[in-house]
């Protein structure tokens, strides 16, 4: 194919697909409604009490999941006896670093 003929038939496709205008065969669509023309048709409807407690219960469980969390969450309080075992388990110390040993009582 000649860059010519190439070139042409690009831009005949490039028109055809970019067109400005609509196509005559396109389906002419209706102008649509405003948002509050849909309001006044559809009428409000209650939920049935069933639906609210569902939906109330499920905020409850909710509420709990989250406060468990938050209870657990938390970092333990420390203790005399706590601060006494890592003491324990602390490791001695050399006095050729320059360290006093660590005194441990029994």
């Amino acid at each position: 194919m000649d860059p010519r003929e190439q070139d042409q038939s690009i831009k005949d496709r490039k028109q055809l697909l970019y067109e400005t205008d609509a196509p005559a065969n396109a389906p002419v669509r209706a102008p649509s409604k405003p948002f509050s023309a849909y309001l006044q048709e559809t009428p409000a409807a209650p939920l049935a009490p069933w639906v609210k407690a569902s939906i109330w219960a499920a905020g409850a469980v909710v509420a709990l999941l989250l406060a468990g969390a938050a209870t657990k969450s938390s970092p333990p309080k420390s203790t005399p006896k706590a601060r006494r075992t890592k003491a324990a388990l602390a490791p001695e110390r050399s006095p050729a670093m320059g360290i006093p040993p660590v005194a441990r009582s029994a």
